[in-house]
C-alpha cells in the first residue's frame, strides 16, 4: 500500500489563513541562534488570522506556514465515518492589523461554514535504512536534525514563456524510492504524521481514494512511499 503526503495545492481560489497561536505557557518560541529552528508547544484552540486573496472557504483550509489544516464540519463528519487517526479541535479567529484590508478576504465576525482544526493524533517513525532520505542539517546547539527525502512525487508551477501562463509540472515518484513505514506501526491508522518530517501529514490509499472520489476541494496528494 502506498503512502501519500496530504499537501496544500496552493489554489488561489480559496481562502488562506495565518497561524497566530495558541502557545503553551512556558514553552520556548525564540529561534535557535545557530540554526534558526523554533521549538514550541501549541495547544487548543488553533488561533488564525485570515489573509487577503480570497473569501471562499474550501473543504480544507491551509494555515501558513503549512503544517496546520482546517476542515469543514460537513467534510469532517464524512471523514470520521471512513478514516481514523485524527480528532477535531476548535478554531479561534482574530484580526490583529489596525490597517483596513482593501483586498478580498474572509471578514470577521465570521459568517461562513462551521470549521475545525484537523488534529492528527498518530505519529510514527520511518524506516531510515529502507527510505531514500538523508540528513541535511544537524544543529550542535539545540540538537535539531533536518532530513530530506529524495525521488518522491513533486508538483510545482512553472512559467510557460510561450503561452504566458503558469503550468503545473508533475514529476512522479521513482519506483522503490521514498519513505517506507512498517505496516504494523500504522495498524488501524489511516492518517498520521512521521517524526522525521513533523510538518507533513500522510495517509493511506484509502484516504486519498475517498477524498478524491468525493471531490473535496483545496487538497492535493503526493506519492511519497509505501507501507511494508
Amino acid at each position: 500500500m502506498k503512502i501519500w503526503r496530504i499537501a496544500n495545492p496552493f489554489d488561489l481560489r480559496f481562502a488562506q489563513a495565518g497561524l497566530r497561536g495558541t502557545w503553551q505557557p512556558g514553552t520556548e518560541v525564540t529561534p535557535c541562534p545557530d540554526c534558526g529552528s523554533t521549538r514550541y508547544g501549541r495547544i487548543s484552540p488553533l488561533t488564525v488570522e485570515w489573509e487577503e486573496g480570497s473569501d471562499v472557504i474550501g473543504d480544507f483550509t491551509w494555515v501558513s506556514p503549512g503544517q496546520d489544516v482546517l476542515i469543514k464540519a460537513t467534510v469532517l463528519d464524512q471523514l470520521h465515518i471512513h478514516c481514523s487517526g485524527f480528532i477535531s479541535r476548535p478554531v479561534k479567529m482574530i484580526h490583529t492589523s489596525n490597517v483596513k484590508a482593501l483586498g478580498t478576504k474572509v471578514r470577521l465576525p465570521y459568517q461562513g461554514p462551521m470549521i475545525y482544526e484537523l488534529w492528527i493524533t498518530s505519529r510514527v517513525h520511518v524506516d531510515r535504512r529502507k527510505s531514500s532520505m538523508s540528513v541535511v542539517a544537524q544543529c550542535k546547539s539545540c540538537g535539531n536534525v533536518g532530513y530530506k527525502v529524495q525521488d518522491v512525487e513533486v508538483k510545482k508551477h512553472v512559467w510557460n514563456k510561450r503561452h504566458g501562463a503558469l503550468e503545473e509540472l508533475q514529476l512522479p515518484r521513482t519506483p522503490g524510492k521514498g519513505l517506507y513505514i512498517p505496516e504494523s506501526d500504522v495498524d488501524g491508522i489511516d492518517i498520521f504524521r512521521v517524526d522525521e518530517f513533523p510538518a507533513w501529514i500522510f495517509c493511506r490509499d484509502t484516504v486519498k481514494d475517498f477524498i478524491t472520489n468525493q471531490g473535496f476541494t483545496n487538497i492535493n496528494f503526493l506519492e511519497y512511499g509505501e507501507l511494508f
